[in-house]
């Protein structure tokens, strides 16, 4: 009779953990919706490869669950200054809100600068409780970037929050966890993409290489002595000088030498069209001395210059045309 109780005692004790164990598993975590009003982006650094932020962020929970909101994390941030916070319990809901500034990493690629498409990241994440106790939503109904302040030139095309769940393939040493495990924990990520409404940037940094090039056209038509064609060479020599000279300051403002832009393109057609017209300046200078009609090498100057100038002009528009279409 005493093994019989002991052994209903044991299955008793076994049902009862089960039965926890599994009501600790079928739980379902806390659902936090959270809001974002974009208030301003700025400082967009293509160097530093980073961008700034201020923002309002709000979510609703139940009352227990305070100062969540002070705990939050920013993955992607360089730094972040977290203030105004309140929280406010209405109808047994804890109503939290709290402002950010602070600045973000971001990948800049100029591969098609200016004429930029670029998709920012704010990363917005629990970083207390795991998934299994909170889980963030979306409340999208109340965030926008309507009212947003860009810099000059810019302007917002999409904003968007959605959430994800953010694995990690360690516990962080949770002594509650078997060794080797991992953690997950509930993550907003906020979407905006940015697109540049001006081409005053373009102008501005293909004006050197521009000049370059119809300067380069015009050297075509210097042919007739020997004291024309020193002024020839001479202008080729400014003009190479120029455009070597706007493509070093192009890749030190924009920190890009590592990479291949639409701006080295442009550049390095000019180089070639510019080194072009002094490969036929040289000819002409032979040609001059072979006593060969000035007439018949102007003829020739005349059309290799319009030539190359007609192909230097139909890669420069497929370029910026692709570049805007991509």
């Amino acid at each position: 009779m005493r093994h019989v109780r002991q052994s209903i005692f044991v299955a008793l004790v076994t049902w009862m953990m089960a039965f926890s164990a599994m009501g600790q598993t079928t739980a379902a975590p806390i659902s936090i919706p959270l809001g974002v009003y974009l208030v301003e982006l700025g400082d967009f650094d293509t160097q530093k490869k980073s961008f700034t932020a201020d923002f309002w962020l709000w979510g609703l929970s139940p009352p227990e669950y305070q100062n969540w909101i002070h705990t939050l994390d920013y993955p992607n941030s360089i730094n972040v200054v977290p203030s105004q916070a309140t929280e406010q319990v209405i109808n047994n809901t804890l109503w939290s809100s709290i402002h950010v500034s602070g600045s973000f990493r971001e990948e800049w690629n100029l591969q098609n600068h200016p004429f930029d498409k670029r998709e920012l990241l704010i990363l917005i994440e629990e970083s207390y409780l795991e998934t299994s106790k909170i889980a963030f939503q979306a409340d999208a109904a109340n965030s926008n970037a309507a009212e947003a302040l860009v810099p000059q030139g810019w302007h917002i095309s999409n904003f968007t929050i959605s959430p994800v769940s953010k694995k990690y393939s360690t516990a962080f040493g949770d002594p509650s966890k078997a060794p080797n495990s991992s953690s997950q924990y509930s993550r907003l990520e906020i979407k905006i993409e940015i697109k540049r409404d001006s081409y005053a940037v373009f102008w501005k940094l293909t004006a050197i290489p521009y000049i370059a090039a119809i300067l380069t056209f015009a050297s075509f038509f210097v042919v007739f002595d020997n004291i024309l064609l020193v002024s020839r060479f001479s202008l080729l020599i400014g003009s190479l000088f120029a455009a070597c000279l706007s493509l070093r300051g192009l890749n030190s403002e924009l920190g890009s030498a590592d990479i291949f832009t639409l701006m080295d393109s442009i550049h390095l057609a000019t180089l070639i069209y510019v080194f072009l017209g002094i490969l036929f300046a040289i000819i002409t200078r032979e040609l001059f001395k072979r006593e060969v009609p000035e007439r018949k090498i102007l003829f020739w100057n005349i059309i290799i210059g319009t030539a190359s100038l007609g192909v230097y002009i139909a890669f420069n528009f497929a370029l910026v045309w692709s570049a805007i279409n991509s």
